[in-house]
């Protein structure tokens, strides 16, 4: 799927990606790198010093990659390798696909609403649970916020005629209706799975 002005939901997915990336605090420590590099099967490399310094975090299956840039500015890039998916992308989906069920005011998707809570709340126990370098519900929860900001934003830019049509046969409206469509077994199955292993929560791949 391409990003655009009619794919409202997409965009704000896209455009928390890259805030989702930034940790969440100016540079990890030597402390937090110790702790993390106690727990069993984990491995850390670092190459370069001060701009440009790069270290290579890998634990169950997931590869974390931080950066530090010419600014003094850090990134995080996650990739999980585990074929389980990756958390946080299944995170960001979830929230847009609950937001759209309020947007597009589809009342007879009670069922539906109470699942995508409830995966949404153990998606974030887990995030919580998981991370490498300490996160707070709290912290998750303005992200989703945010989220939900930036998707009210895109479907602002839209004419009432579009904003129905994406409603009704967007990107992730089709996907609004496969989840729909399944049991409350498979979709509660379907988050167990995502969740069985724990692992770091990643972004990539995602869509």
């Amino acid at each position: 799927m391409r990003p655009g002005r009619h794919n409202f939901a997409l965009a704000a997915l896209l455009a928390l990606g890259a805030t989702t990336s930034a940790l969440g605090h100016d540079a990890p420590t030597q402390a937090e790198l110790d702790a993390i590099a106690a727990q069993p099967g984990t491995q850390i490399e670092t190459t370069g010093k001060g701009e440009g310094k790069t270290i290579r975090i890998v634990r169950n299956q997931v590869t974390t990659i931080l950066k530090q840039s010419s600014d003094g500015e850090w990134s995080e890039t996650s990739v999980d390798n585990s074929g389980r998916g990756a958390v946080l992308c299944a995170w960001m989906i979830y929230v847009d696909l609950r937001a759209l069920i309020d947007l597009c005011q589809l009342n007879d998707q009670q069922a539906l609403r109470t699942d995508l809570d409830s995966s949404i709340d153990r998606i974030r126990d887990f995030v919580v649970a998981n991370s490498l370098f300490p996160t707070t519900k709290e912290q998750i929860s303005e992200r989703a916020a945010r989220q939900l900001e930036i998707l009210r934003t895109e479907e602002e830019k839209l004419s009432p005629a579009t904003r129905l049509r994406q409603c009704e046969a967007g990107d992730f409206s089709k996907m609004l209706n496969t989840i729909g469509a399944q049991s409350h077994a498979d979709r509660t199955k379907s988050v167990d799975e995502l969740l069985s292993v724990p692992r770091p929560p990643a972004l990539e791949p995602c869509l």
